[in-house]
């Protein structure tokens, strides 16, 4: 068995943050699928086909073609979802910036007053 020690900041709202995003992680599967006319279901209708009960039938042979349209729809999800996380992930760490410049500053005056009851 392996193990390892990660340090979180103990900050709620990154390890909420955090949960939130592992939460969605596990929600997501990269489908695509096509109606019988090829027009490309979103993922909607996709969600509703899981909620439909399905038996096991004989084995359909895919053609290139639909292989081959199937890898890119695959890879244009992901890419979405990427980007999705890259856009969520950027703007809690603008977030988290922005709380540091503020303590930042906060601790910079507290200092300065510090300094100045010194001097006087």
């Amino acid at each position: 068995m392996l193990g390892c020690t990660v340090d979180f900041p103990h900050d709620s709202d990154f390890l909420v943050q955090m949960a939130h995003d592992l939460e969605k992680l596990k929600a997501i599967s990269v489908r695509q699928p096509w109606a019988d006319d090829g027009q490309v279901l979103d993922e909607v209708q996709s969600r509703r086909l899981l909620d439909c009960g399905s038996t096991i039938g004989s084995k359909v042979r895919v053609t290139t073609d639909i292989d081959v349209q199937l890898s890119e729809s695959m890879t244009s999800e992901q890419s979405r979802i990427l980007q999705h996380i890259a856009e969520n992930n950027g703007r809690w760490f603008d977030t988290e910036m922005d709380k540091l410049d503020r303590w930042a500053d906060d601790r910079r005056q507290s200092l300065k007053s510090e300094l100045e009851t010194l001097d006087v």
